[in-house]
């Protein structure tokens, strides 16, 4: 244990490492700024090339071969940060031989995928894209033939990734999919059209991928390389973990499909309507929760590797308050303003008031499954933590189950149609949250969540105070000044409540106007 002590205070003197809270910061920045230039891109594209099937070859192809490849990394990815963090504190030699063998091991799985892209287009046209004729059928061969080497570019940027992860450095890490947009804009702007697009897209992800490459080379003084011959051993325990987590994403991807698939069985509209409310809530969701999580997870795996259980519950425990602290409020205020929110982002053209109301209840249906869902990031990530990846497998195929039972319950029984999906999901989230809860309490013991409790009461307070600012004002005030006007009364009624997030990012700001004031 000394010895662990003594490698983590070596490491750290050599290499400064973020805190929860800076990573967090990183992580969520970085995440919104990539959505918001992701955003002025598809603008520029819609400019551009219109609603074409230019547009549609292009997003098709990019997404499958993404969706491909993250199948198959992003499950060993999870099991590979503590595998990691354990093989470097043993020694430097370790992790990088595990980390090469990884890398060897993703590598071939990109460029198999890439030969086969390459080679054979039309059968991924076939499979992906059957409904694809005449000139939208060429261009889709000759997108997929340009994009094939996406499958080689995206394994780069998955290892390093999570190799920067786990050194804790999430500045680059985060930022890496905004340079990656920021070459599409460009190019966009200089003149690349129709042919050059998949040129385009496959040059934005390298760029991405190498400078990932080449930071973290400066940063560590070594440039990883591929292994193939004499994978390190733990590679084989790591395909063991990663199975059940394989599982986890077709339950995922099979649930998708069933809601979509019960959904064309109700009232037009339906599926549309389910896909334009996943997109609002999406974005607190992505950026926020979703970025939270990862970027604590190898704080807490880090604790477990040194046997500080208690260090890590408490990482746990402020990642949860970390979430809540803006997903609460964003569940609240869509609860309100839906009907607001989805007028202005989607009522235009064939967009009607009919269909306003109906995507809104659904938004509003979906706020559980938004709040739940949040929270079970973290729960999975402790069991993760502890190579206990076949839990969590069991507990998300059980709450498919339920989540189909009550797709039929509350969307035919009941009648509630697309708004009864929504709820089923929301509450099959909370049931799956109450038991990746009882279930981790009774395997390893209480996490002791009752020490955020007082926070999350404030949470609370300082929302029912956002509240009633907004229904108060929401006859009177446009939407856009009305949210920034809820967020601020609910960021004083948590400072004044002293709650704790609250206090931290009002000493950041007292911290910057020092600064400012020094400056002038």
């Amino acid at each position: 244990m000394e010895k662990e002590a003594e490698t983590i205070a070596r490491v750290a003197l050599r290499r400064p490492e973020n805190t929860p809270r800076q990573a967090a910061f990183w992580k969520v920045s970085g995440s919104f700024l990539s959505k918001l230039l992701g955003f002025v891109r598809d603008v520029l594209m819609a400019k551009i090339f219109g609603a074409t099937y230019i547009v549609d070859v292009a997003q098709l192809v990019e997404s499958v071969l993404l969706n491909i490849v993250s199948f198959v990394t992003s499950p060993i990815s999870i099991p590979l940060v503590p595998e990691l963090t354990r093989a470097r504190l043993e020694s430097e030699r370790d992790y990088r031989g595990l980390l090469s063998s990884v890398f060897g091991l993703f590598s071939i799985v990109g460029l198999v995928l890439f030969t086969a892209v390459a080679v054979f287009p039309r059968t991924f046209v076939t499979l992906f894209s059957g409904g694809f004729k005449g000139a939208a059928l060429a261009y889709a061969e000759y997108t997929y033939r340009w994009m094939a080497a996406l499958s080689v570019i995206i394994v780069i940027s998955a290892t390093i990734k999570t190799a920067l992860a786990v050194k804790k450095d999430f500045i680059l890490l985060s930022f890496s999919d905004l340079l990656m947009n920021l070459v599409v804009i460009s190019g966009l702007l200089f003149g690349a059209r129709q042919m050059e697009l998949p040129i385009l897209k496959t040059g934005a992800q390298l760029v991405s991928a190498l400078a990932l490459w080449v930071y973290f080379a400066i940063r560590e003084k070594w440039f990883i390389l591929p292994r193939y011959g004499h994978w390190d051993p733990r590679v084989k325990s790591l395909l063991k973990q990663a199975g059940p987590l394989f599982i986890g994403s077709a339950t995922d991807m099979l649930l998708i499909l069933i809601d979509r698939t019960m959904a064309s069985f109700l009232p037009e509209g339906s599926i549309a309507s389910l896909a334009y409310a996943q997109k609002i809530f999406g974005l607190p969701l992505g950026v926020w929760a979703v970025q939270i999580s990862e970027s604590s997870y190898p704080y807490i795996v880090s604790a477990f590797a040194t046997s500080d259980i208690g260090k890590g519950y408490r990482l746990a425990r402020g990642a949860i308050q970390r979430i809540l602290f803006f997903i609460v409020p964003a569940a609240a205020g869509l609860l309100l303003l839906a009907p607001s929110i989805v007028r202005i982002i989607y009522q235009r053209g064939a967009f009607t008031e009919a269909n306003t109301t109906l995507v809104a209840r659904v938004l509003q249906g979906y706020m559980g499954l938004l709040l739940f869902s949040s929270v079970q990031y973290i729960e999975t990530r402790l069991f993760y933590a502890r190579r206990n990846t076949m839990t969590p497998m069991f507990v998300c195929v059980a709450g498919l189950g339920m989540n189909v039972a009550l797709n039929y319950l509350f969307g035919f029984v009941f009648h509630l149609g697309a708004f009864g999906l929504a709820i089923a999901s929301s509450v099959a989230a909370f049931v799956s949250m109450t038991l990746m809860y009882l279930v981790y309490r009774r395997m390893y013991g209480a996490v002791d969540y009752v020490l955020i409790f007082r926070d999350v009461l404030k949470i609370g307070g300082g929302t029912l105070v956002m509240a009633v600012v907004i229904v108060g004002l929401q006859a009177r005030v446009h939407i856009l000044p009305l949210i920034a006007v809820g967020f601020a009364s609910y960021m004083i009624a948590t400072a004044l409540l002293r709650e704790d997030e609250a206090m931290g990012y009002l000493r950041i700001g007292r911290r910057l106007l020092s600064r400012v004031s020094r400056k002038s």
